[in-house]
């Protein structure tokens, strides 16, 4: 059996898994990664998973200089990108939607979410440290 030469969203889509499994081993080991690294594998993430002909605006390249956009500089966002900004899965960011916590607009059937309102449920989370959680859960402090 001949095998077919693999076309660009193919190989994208190995490599964002390989990156994904290399960017958990790292988290779960305590290794330090660059950020720009988890912004290549959401792109390659990204261009895997996009239908032949679509564009896409975010994260783009910037121009002249190579780099990725952060999505800071995204007006809307996706779910898989509101997750990955969360780092939470794409099934938590749904239920935070549909509890209203998390407000979400509908362009042409596609679930968006404004940068400012992520920003806004960001900031209207209030931080808590280990230490919190623990008297919260009634151990020792």
């Amino acid at each position: 059996m001949t095998r077919r030469p693999a076309d660009g969203r193919e190989v994208a889509g190995h490599l964002a898994l390989a990156l994904a499994r290399y960017l958990r081993e790292c988290r779960s080991d305590g290794v330090w990664t660059p950020p720009e690294v988890e912004r290549f594998a959401v792109l390659l993430a990204d261009v895997a998973s996009r239908r032949q002909g679509e564009t896409s605006m975010a994260p783009a390249a910037d121009a002249g200089h190579g780099r990725l956009m952060d999505t800071a500089s995204t007006l809307l966002l996706d779910r898989r990108e509101v997750a990955h900004a969360l780092r939470c899965s794409v099934r938590t960011v749904d239920r935070l939607i549909g509890s209203g916590a998390l407000v979400a607009v509908k362009i042409e059937g596609s679930t968006r979410v404004r940068r400012s309102d992520l920003d806004d449920f960001i900031a209207s989370r209030p931080p808590r440290s280990f230490r919190d959680e623990l008297t919260a859960k009634g151990g020792a402090a």
